[in-house]
């Protein structure tokens, strides 16, 4: 390898890293930053335990397999909805191994983005 493409190949990886380090630090000073503002709807949110009651408002019926859906976003003109198509279900251990207390499974994730 040539040293004037040694140079350029390092001098980018020293770019990448340079804004890595900025883009990482810029989300680290943010995360930092604490809002004094306690609303109603925060207040309500850390209410939410696994016991919380919950009230079906309205339902949406979608004319595609949506296998196992695991989260929903609205926006202003999309629907965004995030599924796992699971292949291989996973297995509950006895007793939890490797601090874990199931089989990983096996799945294809999914996207949906609705108008």
């Amino acid at each position: 390898m040539s040293t004037a493409r040694t140079r350029i190949i390092f001098t980018a990886a020293a770019a990448i890293l340079l804004a890595a380090s900025a883009i990482g630090g810029t989300a680290a000073a943010q995360a930092t930053v604490h809002h004094e503002t306690d609303t109603a709807l925060a207040d309500a949110f850390n209410g939410v335990d696994r016991n919380t009651n919950w009230q079906l408002t309205s339902k949406l019926k979608l004319k595609f397999p949506t296998y196992h859906t695991e989260g929903i976003a609205f926006s202003g003109d999309h629907i965004f909805l995030s599924a796992v198509q699971i292949i291989e279900p996973t297995v509950k251990f006895p007793a939890p191994q490797g601090g874990f207390d199931r089989t990983p499974g096996k799945g294809i994730g999914h996207l949906f983005v609705m108008d």
